[in-house]
């Protein structure tokens, strides 16, 4: 069973894939019907683990793109409170991201007069993560969307592009800086290479921007041999590669 162990397990969330990965060990990664069908499936691997291995293991849940939609919230007059931002972003999450039903949304760093990224989660399935089986311990510690982690690393670790494209699998994300202010959040389904790249074209046009862009990539076979022209190898949670465009 590759998933005994006292280390973390990262957990990879779609509506139509399921990844699992201990630090250190070679992901696995399944098909499913749906996200709650992939999160039933986790459960089901964590609860095969000997429980006194299992105890306190942090779980780390990272959502698609498909799962977790980012979404531009503008700077209003009279805002002043980060609490207020986040009614303003509630009230805008459904329409902005195409999502439906009651919605759990996060602000990122958020500053009075300035724009902020909002992501967007089925509440529903929020809730169901953070629902804690009594005949499955563990400790969820964190859930974010898988695009917002390759943007920081990429970030971190290599360039400070000011766009950034994160594909998935499920879906392309795009977020966008302009004079260092947040101008453009949005994503859409898969693409081809060519596809992405004339999306990140158009938008940073669109901006009056004609600086470079990253382009990250998920990696579901980390043993593959990764071409040059694929771009370089990004060390996070399932591995990435990332390639610039101009």
């Amino acid at each position: 069973m590759w998933w005994v162990g006292s280390k973390p397990v990262d957990v990879f969330l779609g509506e139509s894939v399921l990844g699992l990965a201990a630090s250190g060990e070679r992901p696995h990664w399944e098909s499913t019907d749906s996200a709650r069908e992939a999160w039933r499936r986790t459960s089901g691997f964590l609860a095969a683990t000997p429980t006194r291995r299992r105890r306190s293991r942090p779980i780390r849940v990272w959502l698609s793109g498909h799962l977790a939609r980012p979404f531009l919230v503008s700077p209003i007059r009279g805002l002043k409170r980060r609490g207020e931002a986040i009614q303003v972003a509630q009230s805008i999450a459904e329409s902005a991201t195409g999502l439906s039903g009651p919605l759990r949304v996060w602000l990122d760093v958020w500053q009075d007069g300035q724009p902020c990224l909002g992501i967007a989660v089925e509440q529903s399935l929020v809730d169901l993560i953070e629902a804690q089986d009594e005949a499955v311990a563990y400790r969820l510690e964190s859930i974010a969307p898988w695009w917002a982690g390759a943007i920081n690393v990429c970030r971190l670790t290599t360039h400070q592009s000011a766009w950034c494209a994160v594909d998935d699998g499920e879906a392309v994300t795009l977020i966008g800086e302009v004079k260092g202010s947040l101008s453009h959040a949005t994503n859409c389904g898969r693409l081809s290479n060519e596809e992405l790249d004339s999306l990140v074209a158009r938008a940073r046009f669109m901006k009056g921007d004609v600086g470079e862009a990253i382009v990250v990539s998920l990696e579901r076979d980390p043993s593959r041999k990764v071409d040059s022209a694929e771009g370089d190898a990004l060390p996070m949670a399932f591995g990435a590669t990332q390639r610039q465009v101009k």
